[in-house]
């Protein structure tokens, strides 16, 4: 079954998830299939991979362990001809709303085999959404964002966990009790009571970033070419272009922004390209990150160069 072709095109795909997991509305499934498959079409929301590859294959024995669906922060940059570019953030509150409710009807599709009931809604193609803003990465501007990204996603997330609350009742585990088995108050997320005890959470996730037609991953900067940065972005280099602290520091910045509105741990590693970091250069990272209440910082090397621009 694994090994199976499924789908002959990306329409295909997005119809066959769609499809199998909106079947619990009920009389809307229709209504919401079409829902879902619009905004992966606009790739907006992109769905969990296990969804991906099994959701209306026939498999029923999905394991959907914190079910995650991803926002894809650079398809909400809109680039009117007569006037700058934005970020539409009544269109992103939306879709993090319906994500939500798409991670739920997954999880209700498949619960007899998913007895976590966090579910996970995260982004990618921050870097990418910047740059279509003209917004260098290590700005002012770009905490300023990160903010504001994150006060939509946490607000957004709770109030359709709310909803759905209402409309479904509390979260319940695989053995069907009535309320799940959270060590504290089943059912009280940390912003209120909601259907589900956590809905956001950022990660790496660098194999949907690249089918997300090569989005950038989750907060990381862009990496690429040079060519990549002139010919797909039309935007200068930077002359005095950050180093590699600077930038390392600057994604530990936007994390912390971001995570006073995130439920789980932002904590996948910090990205770098070049040789190996110096002892003082992760000394400085460690204690930014204390400074800044978030875990001890990890690191990963990028076989590709940090882009930057003016």
């Amino acid at each position: 079954m694994g090994d199976d072709l499924h789908d002959r095109t990306i329409d295909a795909t997005w119809r066959r998830v769609a499809s199998a997991v909106a079947g619990v509305e009920g009389d809307d499934a229709g209504k919401w299939e079409q829902r879902f498959v619009e905004a992966f079409q606009d790739w907006r929301i992109v769905p969990d991979a296990r969804l991906l590859k099994w959701a209306g294959t026939g498999v029923t024995s999905i394991r959907l362990h914190d079910p995650r669906a991803t926002l894809n922060l650079g398809a909400f940059v809109v680039r009117p001809h007569i006037s700058q570019p934005y970020f539409d953030y009544e269109a992103f509150s939306d879709m993090a709303a319906l994500a939500v409710r798409f991670l739920d009807d997954a999880w209700l599709t498949y619960e007899d085999k998913s007895p976590v009931t966090a579910v996970c809604v995260g982004v990618m193609g921050f870097a990418d959404a910047l740059a279509a803003l003209g917004l260098p990465y290590v700005s002012e501007q770009a905490c300023e964002f990160a903010s504001a990204v994150g006060e939509a996603l946490s607000i957004a997330c709770s109030k359709s966990s709310l909803r759905l609350m209402q409309e479904r009742g509390c979260c319940r585990s695989s053995a069907g009790a009535d309320e799940c088995e959270s060590v504290h108050n089943p059912c009280q997320s940390s912003r209120g009571a909601a259907r589900h005890p956590r809905t956001t959470a950022i990660q790496a996730q660098p194999l949907i970033a690249l089918f997300a037609n090569n989005a950038s991953d989750a907060l990381d900067p862009l990496s690429g070419s040079a060519w990549d940065l002139a010919s797909h972005l039309q935007l200068p280099a930077q002359a005095d272009a950050p180093d590699t602290q600077q930038m390392l520091l600057q994604q530990i910045r936007i994390r912390s922004l971001l995570q006073s509105w995130i439920d789980a741990p932002i904590d996948y590693p910090l990205v770098y390209s070049g040789d190996g970091l110096e002892p003082e250069v992760i000394s400085a990272c460690k204690l930014f990150s204390s400074q800044r209440y978030l875990p001890e910082p990890q690191f990963r090397r990028s076989e590709r160069a940090i882009l930057s621009f003016a």
